[in-house]
């Protein structure tokens, strides 16, 4: 069971419901049974979980990130190096 308590089982998406405020078997281990008429049930520690079918989550795939470059503009003071002041201050000859 994942975090958001959605159960998947044979593609489908199974949406727990809260049983209390305190009670929370995320990351858990459920059993999913299923008959013979094709019923499902949800079940942790021997308790029987309600749940919600999902609808199925878009196929489609994710758009892809559109990154600029990060590189400072011509005028930006990384480019225009030390000045012999600042370099006679970092060497120590004042």
């Amino acid at each position: 069971m994942s975090e958001d308590w959605v159960v998947r089982y044979q593609s489908r998406l199974l949406q727990l419901e809260r049983q209390s405020q305190h009670w929370a078997p995320a990351k858990s281990r459920v059993l999913v049974r299923e008959n013979e008429a094709g019923e499902v049930a949800i079940h942790y520690r021997g308790q029987r979980l309600r749940f919600r079918e999902l609808k199925a989550a878009s196929t489609a795939p994710p758009s892809p990130i559109l990154r600029r470059s990060l590189s400072p503009a011509s005028n930006h003071p990384w480019r225009k190096g030390f000045s012999a002041k600042a370099r006679a201050l970092f060497s120590g000859a004042a």
